[in-house]
């Protein structure tokens, strides 16, 4: 009861602030206090509309991954979302975009920069969810192993040992992409910061190197289907 009073009284005191600013002029400020809070509340509308809609008949909420169109189109619509906010508030604060394209300062340059990162990153979240999903899913599928000892029961068992690996390189793989091509958008140079990862590398190969081999053999172990998750070896 006491949380939702001090929620109830922070909502209020929101609006009452949101209010001051739409009469006082500060149209700037106005939409920056709208969109802090209601691009949140829609970006989480969006999604539980699309678990909703798109759920199976029969499946409860929050029962397994959800399917790859749910999770295209949710992200999909959080990415508009994000874009038509960042938008609306270049016209609130009255940004040129073309001149933004066009002229070659210093602030158009970060700016420029900016938004080549942002967009990266939604590229790159949309792009690992719906491979996390089409992993997940195929995981919740190699649960159940059938019959014991034939061929569908080993090709599934090898599922679900390989695939939280692929999931698992995929992810981080994506992340130093997402990573590298947001510094390069923001006008870093990643030259210096490959090559000084290409050393540090070498020399964690060479001062590790009975764990690299037991790393790289455990892969090929893996990936010749010498055991799987669950067996004693």
């Amino acid at each position: 009861a006491a949380s939702r009073t001090a929620r109830s009284i922070l909502l209020s005191a929101y609006f009452v602030a949101v209010w001051a600013l739409w009469v006082a002029g500060a149209l700037p400020a106005f939409w920056l206090a709208v969109l802090a809070v209601g691009l949140p509340a829609a970006i989480g509308v969006t999604q539980r509309s699309v678990n909703h809609i798109l759920r199976p008949p029969g499946v409860d909420a929050g029962t397994g991954p959800p399917s790859v169109r749910a999770v295209i189109l949710e992200r999909g619509l959080r990415a508009v979302l994000i874009i038509g906010a960042a938008l609306l508030l270049a016209h609130a604060w009255q940004v040129d975009l073309v001149d933004l394209t066009a002229s070659d300062t210093l602030f158009t340059r970060l700016m420029r920069g900016a938004v080549s990162a942002i967009v990266i990153v939604l590229l790159a979240d949309f792009a690992w969810h719906v491979m996390k999903t089409v992993i997940d899913r195929r995981l919740v599928e190699a649960q159940n192993l059938g019959e014991p000892n034939t061929e569908e029961a080993r090709r599934r068992a090898r599922a679900r040992t390989l695939l939280p690996i692929l999931r698992n390189v995929l992810f981080v793989t994506l992340l130093a992409m997402a990573a590298m091509m947001a510094l390069a958008a923001l006008g870093v140079e990643i030259g210096p910061l490959i090559a000084g990862a290409g050393v540090i590398g070498v020399a964690i190969g060479f001062g590790a190197q009975t764990v690299v081999k037991d790393v790289i053999s455990g892969m090929f172990y893996l990936l010749d289907d010498a055991f799987r998750v669950g067996e004693y070896v």
